[in-house]
């Protein structure tokens, strides 16, 4: 039982569709752990708590001015606790640091910029015409219903 399987298994539920489909809308706690087991994650409904309430607190913050300034303010990871405590969520400064752990399969800044030859280029001109995609954004996950 871990927060890097707690993680993983959100990973995996943003990624398939039809495993956020079986979840439904606002899925149980349960649900969620049965629906980890079943896909090969072992975690418990605390890991799970800690690391869904972090992840909503932080959405909250990218979405709330007033939540954001605070968040911009906090001196330590600690402050950060209590800030989201006094919201109603419950989570660890563990917690927070699982949820700022990039992707082991996403690169750094420093290896992109290995990969791509040591600097990045700041514009990119298309021809005249041309129209590029833009991103859908990120898919929602159904986080548990508390």
């Amino acid at each position: 039982m871990s927060r890097e399987a707690v993680i993983a298994f959100l990973r995996h539920v943003e990624g398939d569709s039809d495993v956020r489909t079986r979840l439904g809308v606002a899925p149980s706690s349960e649900r969620y752990i049965e629906e980890g087991r079943g896909a090969g994650f072992e975690f418990s409904t605390a890991e799970l708590r800690g690391i869904t309430d972090a992840a909503r607190y932080m959405d909250l913050a990218r979405s709330d001015r007033e939540v954001r300034d605070e968040v911009e303010k906090a001196q330590d990871p600690s402050t950060l606790v209590a800030l989201g405590a006094r919201r109603g969520f419950t989570f660890s400064e563990a917690d927070l640091d699982a949820i700022a752990q990039p992707p082991p399969d996403e690169l750094s800044d420093a290896e992109l910029e290995q990969v791509a030859g040591g600097r990045r280029r700041r514009h990119v001109s298309f021809p005249d015409g041309c129209k590029t995609p833009t991103p859908g954004g990120p898919v929602p996950i159904p986080y548990p219903n508390w």
